[in-house]
């Protein structure tokens, strides 16, 4: 029987029994705290810090937000902690889920009840599962994607090429058999593949009467398509490779011939922390040195040196203003911005010249996602 855990970040989990758990603080049991911890010593072997254990009986999550299932059968949920002070789970789910709308580019649903909309108790992973078969129909209602795939044979007819070489070392009693080659147009794709086997873990595991019906129905159109047996090569053969190493920033706008660069980081800025020094190396308001790396390599990119840049943090209680700007030269400068998570609203210095008003943008303003509509690394 599987049991549901929700927390938010930072959170402390712990296998002594609380007799008042909430967001910040709740009991697992053994198995899954042990789990928890082999997880992590495997995630930070690629730097990425799931969890820091505080007691032999006791760990506190990092930043990382989403679902987590143990092999006993405990399904952990991490919300954003966007907010020192408690927030419900239900405004924290629905934050989360129009976060991962806007990062996955997912349409707005269609379809909601007028439940889901005001409580959003539907649980996180049900969510996740049920926007992943809505794209899957449509998907699979457009055309999935075929390729030619090259068969070598040996038949008794004769059927695209002939495979000469293996027709010579043909025995003397096979001789009336052909060897050959022909290509086959087939969906046994690698991207196919991950995603037959993304829908058979669906309909394993959801628990929504209407996803395990849909889940369902996408498999019996998906039945020619085999399952990846080899995740971490199917994914390496995916055609539409990424390298992080391309120097982009998340958001450039344009306006005539001015540029601005944006930059969206997900951590918490403590604007009531004073700067001191004028090393751009030392901690301000809880600012990291790479983040200031990262942006002064866009600003010589970009900008030739010669701008505004921006890094936008989430608004918190102590974060609701601007940042004085950070200069990097006379001509090279950066503003710390908090973004209004609730309303979608980006917080404004009066001193700054971007092209937003009202927290929006304006026209004739033009964005870029990652600079991709302008410019080419």
């Amino acid at each position: 029987m599987k049991t549901c855990i929700t927390v938010r970040e930072y959170a402390q989990l712990t296998t002594t029994i609380i007799e008042t758990p909430s967001l910040d603080k709740a009991t697992v049991s053994l198995s899954a705290f042990d789990y928890l911890c082999k997880l992590s010593v495997k995630c930070r072997k690629t730097g990425a810090n799931l969890v820091q254990q505080e007691r032999r009986t006791s760990l506190r999550l990092d930043n990382y937000v989403g679902v987590i299932e143990t092999p006993c059968g405990t399904m952990l949920e991490i919300l954003p902690k966007y907010v020192d002070e408690a927030s419900d789970a239900a405004t924290a789910r629905q934050l989360l889920c129009r976060m991962l709308q806007a990062i996955l580019n997912l349409p707005a649903p269609r379809e909601v009840g007028a439940a889901d909309v005001a409580k959003f108790k539907r649980p996180l992973h049900e969510w996740v599962m049920a926007q992943f078969l809505a794209q899957l129909d449509v998907l699979i209602k457009r055309g999935i994607r075929f390729d030619y795939q090259r068969i070598e044979e040996e038949q008794r007819y004769l059927r695209g090429q002939l495979n000469v070489v293996g027709q010579m070392r043909q025995p003397l009693g096979r001789q009336h058999f052909f060897q050959i080659r022909h290509d086959v147009f087939l969906p046994d794709r690698p991207e196919n593949r991950l995603i037959k086997a993304a829908l058979d873990k669906i309909c394993a595991h959801t628990q929504q009467p209407d996803s395990w019906r849909l889940a369902h129905e996408l498999a019996g159109r998906m039945t020619e398509i085999p399952r990846s047996r080899q995740i971490a090569v199917d994914f390496k053969c995916w055609h539409q490779d990424r390298n992080f190493f391309q120097l982009k920033p998340d958001l450039m706008l344009m306006q005539g011939n001015e540029r601005w660069i944006m930059d969206c980081k997900w951590k918490r800025v403590d604007g009531t922390l004073r700067a001191y020094g004028d090393d751009l190396g030392v901690q301000k308001y809880g600012l990291s040195q790479s983040d200031f790396y990262q942006l002064f390599a866009y600003g010589q990119k970009y900008l030739n040196g010669n701008g505004e840049m921006v890094l936008i943090f989430p608004q918190t209680a102590k974060f609701s203003a601007p940042l004085p700007a950070f200069h990097f030269s006379d001509d090279l400068y950066l503003w710390v911005l908090p973004f209004d998570l609730n309303e979608g609203v980006l917080i404004l210095s009066p001193n700054m010249r971007l092209p937003i008003k009202n927290g929006r943008m304006t026209e004739p303003a033009m964005i870029g996602a990652g600079a991709k509509s302008q410019f080419n690394s």
